[in-house]
């Protein structure tokens, strides 16, 4: 399979499936759900996606090389669900710690209405009262530094679990579903 070979399997559904997959980053970015730390995550993501696609590529070569018979292709196809489902378990994850590990708020910044988000942690700093103080109050009270709140180990553990997910739902999502485009649905009948 040549690399025009592959190009032109994205004329398929699965195609524009990792297509939308790639920019998906972008997408997200633009609606405020990409990861708050670090601020190019969204970019970041993009050119992993991109990376993905040479990685399917690469593995659509290897696992149908040198015969396409259709234990190849089931194969192929195989690690192209796999990866779909792992990208899908990836943004559940991605999902939740969103949900528990991100607040925000919206601020005045030099007269403008903007919202500021934070990545938090798990663990308090020593000191502080554990009470059932929202998240968001905590960061008021300590000038919104999330450091002045929470453990170095506890926000870098939330700030690596947001990006690790981000990136990994959209690699996994994008080489799941190039793989899959080269198939278009109809597998190639196997050599006698």
């Amino acid at each position: 399979m040549s690399l025009g070979d592959f190009l032109k399997a994205f004329k398929s559904i699965w195609g524009g499936l990792a297509a939308a997959a790639a920019a998906g980053p972008l997408l997200v970015w633009g609606g405020g759900l990409q990861p708050p730390w670090p601020d190019s995550a969204a970019g970041i993501t993009s050119v992993f996606c991109a990376v993905s696609i040479l990685v399917g590529y690469a593995l659509s070569r290897l696992l149908t090389t040198p015969r396409n018979d259709s234990r190849a292709v089931r194969r192929l196809i195989l690690v192209g669900v796999v990866c779909l489902l792992s990208g899908l378990a990836g943004a559940a994850t991605y999902l939740w710690a969103y949900s528990s590990r991100v607040v925000s708020e919206t601020v005045v910044v030099k007269g403008s209405e903007t919202t500021a988000r934070f990545v938090i942690g798990t663990e308090l700093l020593p000191g502080l009262p554990n009470t059932k103080v929202p998240d968001i109050e905590r960061l008021r009270d300590h000038r919104y530094e999330p450091a002045a709140v929470w453990t170095a180990a506890s926000l870098r553990a939330s700030r690596l679990l947001l990006l690790a997910s981000f990136l990994a739902t959209f690699f996994l999502l994008t080489l799941g579903s190039s793989l899959l485009a080269q198939f278009d649905g109809a597998a190639p009948k196997a050599s006698k």
